[in-house]
């Protein structure tokens, strides 16, 4: 079995937009919805309103690996990546820090290609703290990658 890296269409997949026309119609819908409803905020309503949709982000991916993360914590950090807020109170878990810095970066380079320095930072801010040998590099075991 090849890793995602290792298909010789890497990184410029293609895919059938009529299989997924349905999924995007309600994504552009929904998206919709919530752009009308970001534009009625002004100000600090604003910003505070697009860092909760990042914490809510930031907590139920980390729930689906089985990491969860203080609120507190992550909010702070959101705060921090935003340059909003650097006397927030101390950040205690390295994990927020380090999933609030990967997803404030993928809000500011969302437009960028795709490039394999930009994943492996990315995982690297990901696991700020762990000691797993292959961060922020490709995986190279030669059994699958599992997810329990």
């Amino acid at each position: 079995m090849l890793y995602t890296w290792q298909q010789n269409e890497w990184p410029n997949f293609s895919y059938d937009s009529a299989s997924v026309s349905d999924l995007t119609q309600k994504f552009v819908e929904r998206s919709a919805y919530l752009q009308g409803m970001f534009s009625a905020l002004v100000g600090p309503l604003k910003v505070e309103a697009q860092i909760q949709l990042l914490i809510e982000e930031a907590l139920k991916t980390s729930a689906i690996e089985g990491e969860y993360l203080n609120r507190s914590d992550v909010h702070s950090s959101f705060r921090r990546h935003m340059n909003l807020d650097q006397q927030s109170p101390k950040i205690n878990d390295r994990r927020a820090q380090g999933i609030a810095k990967m997803m404030v970066d993928v809000r500011e380079t969302w437009s960028e290609p795709l490039s394999k320095s930009m994943l492996c930072s990315w995982h690297s801010s990901l696991f700020l703290g762990a000691r797993h040998l292959e961060i922020g590099e490709w995986r190279n075991h030669p059994e699958p990658m599992q997810v329990v």
